[in-house]
């Protein structure tokens, strides 16, 4: 026999553990230079991010998400000298995250963090790091695969400021230098999502 109609409706857990994996496509361009060479290219990424937050009312879970992302593909240069080697970036962050699910445990959400950002440059085994404050947003929908476990799909939206000015990266012997100039950066990105109730 079903419940009353007088019963309320069991709450959602009140712990969610997320975990996901997503790819980003960068909308805003990033300036290397080196030399008198300047190159100009866009950013997509590939990466991941975990999560772990408490339910302040049913509708509404807050915590922290902390997660990473490499660019795809392999990039490669070769000095005057004729050393050869890659290139790498990645990026990184971490913030508080506010997730609002009308359903309480499934069906449409929306989400929005803000925390702090570092992406690195890497050449060889040399690197340089920026930090800049970060903002996200994404809007999804959670299926259930079983009671406690369901999986999402997410469009989602982040903005990071870096410094105008850029970064520079030197090689130890002295031969090339890079400055990486990002400035204010925006990301959209498609992410699916795992959530664990407990």
């Amino acid at each position: 026999m079903g419940p009353s109609p007088s019963e309320d409706p069991p709450e959602p857990p009140r712990l969610v553990l997320a975990v996901g994996t997503e790819m980003l496509f960068g909308m805003s361009d990033v300036q290397a230079a080196a030399s008198d060479n300047i190159a100009v290219s866009s950013m997509v990424l590939l990466g991941g991010s975990a999560a772990a937050m408490v339910r302040a009312m049913p509708a509404l879970a807050i915590g922290l998400r902390v997660g990473g992302a490499s660019e795809l593909g392999a990039r490669g240069y070769e000095s005057s000298s004729g050393e050869s080697g890659s290139f790498g970036r990645s990026l990184w962050h971490l913030a508080a995250t506010a997730r609002y699910q009308p359903a309480g445990g499934s069906g449409c959400y929306g989400s929005a963090s803000a925390g702090v950002a570092a992406i690195i440059d890497s050449a060889g085994d040399d690197s340089v790091t920026q930090w800049g404050p970060l903002g996200a947003a994404a809007l999804g929908y959670d299926f259930r695969i079983t009671g406690a476990f369901t999986l999402g799909l997410e469009l989602q939206g982040s903005l990071a400021g870096f410094a105008e000015e850029g970064a520079r990266l030197p090689r130890k012997n002295g031969e090339y230098v890079a400055t990486y100039s990002y400035g204010t950066s925006t990301w959209l990105g498609l992410g699916l999502v795992g959530s664990l109730g407990i």
